[in-house]
């Protein structure tokens, strides 16, 4: 009787029984709560491009810790309740280890709850929530809100008489933070906040709201969110000849082109470092790490607005550094990674996480216009 037998079969078995072990070891899910469509389907979309360009690399280079990364995308349509539904389904049936998700505020916080019980950390293209539970399970790419405003408010201050300004605003939290931001911050820079109003995403008319806020006295607009509506005010601007200046939030310049079609040298926008590229300095860091992402980019994408999606790219590659230091794919030390990163170099800036959560922690801005189709850092 042969006795190696049984000690061969057995090995077969372990071998069987180990396979689908190692088989879902093989990939990292990464989920993406994404606004694809909706009125915020520009900035995502460009989102979740880069954040595909982001896996792309890591996965060339060997991936994490021998692990393919793996994107899961579901459309939240821009909506809030939409954005819990994607979440539970990429839990529950893809099994993401980790969110990279897009700029729906609302969506996100939505969503909190649930992914935060469950401790899987989400890096986001949204601000924070303020429950402290969940805030210390989200990272925030953006810049924080009090940037782009002081921004606005510095060039109103220093190069022009402009001292009474309107704020029109979105329902959004971003919106709602950049408003009250504005309050905050006015005296500061000598402006007064003649007034708040808020529209709707859906508003295809602000003439009246606009038109209120300037016979309070303001002498310019500044609006506090993004999407098509941008192009609304800026053509109630123009109808009604007020002839004061909108000064936007940051954006897509896809939709920026069009608004600047209509409001020309009355039309001000705050400017991320990508959208500058060319007079970032040689030699700088900044400049260098924005190369390293163009260079795919651009190859796939030619001149499309890299923006937004540079933070996306940037989310992978912090990601993917936490996990090797953490040497695991758990949540809890991916958390705990994250938030020890410091100095890291990316589109936007250097990342430097820490309690807050905000990794950029210096004004990465400038207030641009477009000019002859080019945009042109204002002096």
């Amino acid at each position: 009787m042969d006795i190696r037998l049984p000690a061969a079969l057995a090995a077969v078995c372990l071998a069987i029984l180990g396979a689908p072990q190692a088989q879902a070891q093989d990939k990292i899910v990464i989920g993406i709560s994404a606004g694809l469509t909706g009125y915020i389907a520009t900035i995502d979309r460009a989102w979740v491009d880069a954040v595909r360009i982001g896996v792309d690399i890591v996965n060339q280079q060997g991936g994490v810790l021998g692990n393919k990364l793996e994107i899961v995308v579901e459309d939240n349509r821009s909506e809030p309740q939409e954005a819990v539904t994607a979440y539970r389904k990429m839990m529950s049936s893809d099994s993401a280890k980790v969110f990279i998700s897009g700029c729906l505020s609302a969506g996100n916080f939505a969503a909190a709850s649930i992914v935060t019980r469950q401790k899987i950390p989400m890096v986001l293209c949204s601000i924070n929530a303020r429950e402290p539970d969940q805030a210390k399970w989200m990272f925030s790419t953006l810049p924080p809100p009090a940037f782009e405003v002081e921004t606005r408010l510095r060039y109103l201050r220093d190069k022009t008489q402009i001292r009474k300004v309107g704020v029109i605003y979105d329902q959004s939290p971003y919106a709602a933070l950049l408003t009250n931001s504005a309050k905050e911050q006015g005296a500061k820079f000598e402006i007064e906040i003649v007034g708040t109003e808020q529209y709707q995403q859906t508003d295809a008319d602000m003439s009246v709201i606009i038109k209120k806020l300037q016979a309070a006295g303001a002498g310019a607009i500044l609006k506090m969110g993004v999407g098509p509506s941008t192009l609304t005010a800026a053509k109630n601007i123009k109808e009604m000849a007020l002839g004061i200046p909108l000064l936007t939030s940051t954006e897509d310049i896809a939709v920026f082109r069009d608004v600047a079609q209509v409001l020309g040298k009355d039309f001000f926008f705050v400017a991320g470092p990508t959208q500058v590229y060319d007079a970032i300095p040689d030699g700088d860091p900044l400049k260098a790490a924005i190369a390293k992402f163009l260079t795919p980019w651009r190859a796939k994408y030619g001149d499309r607005d890299p923006t937004w999606a540079g933070r996306g790219y940037d989310s992978v590659l912090f990601v993917a550094e936490a996990i090797r230091r953490g040497q695991s794919f758990d949540g809890e030390k991916i958390r705990d990674q994250i938030e020890k990163i410091s100095g890291f170099q990316g589109t936007s800036g250097a990342y430097n996480f820490d309690k807050s959560h905000y990794g950029i922690t210096e004004n990465p801005y400038v207030l641009a216009q477009i000019v002859d189709g080019k945009i042109a850092i204002v002096k």
